[in-house]
């Protein structure tokens, strides 16, 4: 209601509109078809209007040459976003491709300096308008666009309006915006089924994982399970707490009832709020479950993040919007992730797609009876959890070097359609 609010307030604010769809992917009672339905709104006020301005694209249409390849994004930084997207910077084929990345970061880190340093060309778009932005990303001939912010802050999805580039592309940051500019998406088969494209207007290009995971540099090694050393089994939740539905809370408590002694770990950088505290103790309290059974920690630095991992046996993911970059580092750390999927919601089925591709089957539950089993599953079986616990890393590490050639390879893909002047369509990578 806020959102709407701040539309009937000013309606021409586009970062407004972007809000508003921003929420109501996280809203239980909207559906993909509803969603859509608020991003074509969007796209007819803010996108549709720059169609007289779009200029022709003089590059040149050999299929082999090396491929100038945008990348735009306010997250080059310590950011959950750039989890996703960094492999494709740091890792790209320098051989096949050159790097420009267009950044919105205000306070840049070490991070930021780790893409700086790789980037064949890198542009502030700080201060910059829109139209000044295109021109730069005209005057850098760049082949195929690629947004990497979808709705949240800090995007530059008007931009995208004026088609800059021959081929545009979206995906990893957020959901696809809807803007008819923009050709392709990257999502997967789990994420994104068929018969869901009518609500889309950018093709699908269909990836093993919808994104990659950049491993930090300080990374700490996976500990012995927790529960041997405890005594019980703590269940974790380090998702941003507004990821956290009521609905998720009330299947939690329901564990924590069943499972005797065993104990729920949330931690986010808004668990620093006190009052927000308080009122996660008061809300779990009504639902059954003593103060004592929950522990909440704040935001640290990431290295002691990515250790709070070592006191959690298995992670419970948050629907209807499921972990991405969270679902990731649980699974890196040896901590497996258990995850309710709908079909009827494509953010419910996040976690999924990445541990789908992983041979994780056994952790997706379709139904909240199955969740349930699941958990109680593995809580009855310690040494199976304790030896998963080992592999996991090794096994998300060889999944996701995949990711960045599978990228590449429909990078190539769609140049070689723009080259022969062929239609859109959906993209299959090997």
């Amino acid at each position: 209601q806020a959102h709407q609010q701040a539309i009937r307030i000013q309606p021409e604010h586009a970062g407004a509109y972007s809000s508003l769809i921003f929420a109501q992917d996280f809203h239980l009672d909207i559906d993909l078809e509803e969603q859509q339905i608020e991003r074509q709104k969007w796209n007819q006020k803010f996108i549709l209007p720059f169609a007289n301005s779009i200029q022709p694209h003089p590059n040149d249409r050999n299929p082999e040459r090396l491929l100038r390849i945008g990348y735009v994004s306010a997250d080059f930084r310590r950011h959950s976003a750039a989890q996703g997207f960094g492999q494709l910077i740091l890792n790209y084929n320098q051989t096949q491709f050159a790097v420009f990345c267009y950044s919105g970061v205000v306070k840049e880190d070490e991070i930021t300096k780790r893409f700086k340093d790789v980037a064949s060309s890198w542009y502030s778009t700080l201060g910059k308008s829109d139209k000044e932005l295109v021109e730069q990303i005209r005057n850098d001939e760049i082949d195929i666009l690629v947004d990497l912010s979808g709705h949240t802050s800090g995007n530059r999805l008007l931009a995208f309006g004026y088609k800059p580039a021959p081929i545009q592309v979206t995906g990893i940051g957020h959901d696809a915006p809807g803007a008819k500019t923009i050709d392709y998406r990257l999502t997967t088969l789990i994420k994104t089924r068929p018969e869901e494209e009518k609500h889309f207007v950018e093709k699908p290009v269909y990836l093993d994982f919808f994104m990659g995971f950049m491993v930090p540099l300080e990374t700490p090694s996976v500990g012995y399970l927790p529960a041997y050393e405890n005594g019980y089994v703590t269940f974790g939740c380090l998702n941003r707490f507004s990821k956290v539905s009521d609905e998720s809370l009330e299947l939690w408590s329901s564990l924590l009832k069943r499972i005797p002694n065993s104990k729920l770990l949330f931690k986010s950088s808004e668990l620093s709020d006190i009052e927000l505290r308080g009122h996660i103790v008061e809300r779990l309290s009504d639902l059954g479950v003593s103060s004592n059974r929950v522990i909440l920690l704040g935001r640290t630095s990431q290295y002691k993040h990515l250790n709070t991992y070592n006191q959690v046996d298995i992670s419970l993911d948050t629907f209807p919007y499921g972990g991405g970059a969270t679902t990731f580092e649980s699974l890196c750390m040896g901590t497996p992730v258990v995850s309710l999927t709908d079909d009827s919601k494509q953010a419910h089925r996040y976690s999924s797609s990445i541990l789908s591709p992983l041979d994780l089957n056994e952790w997706v539950a379709k139904t909240k009876d199955e969740y349930v089993e699941i958990v109680c599953y593995w809580v009855r079986n310690l040494g199976e959890l304790s030896e998963l616990r080992q592999e996991l890393r090794d096994r998300v590490l060889t999944g996701t070097a995949k990711f960045v050639p599978q990228v590449e390879d429909a990078y190539r893909e769609m140049w070689s359609r723009w080259c022969r002047g062929e239609e859109l369509s959906p993209i299959y990578t090997k």
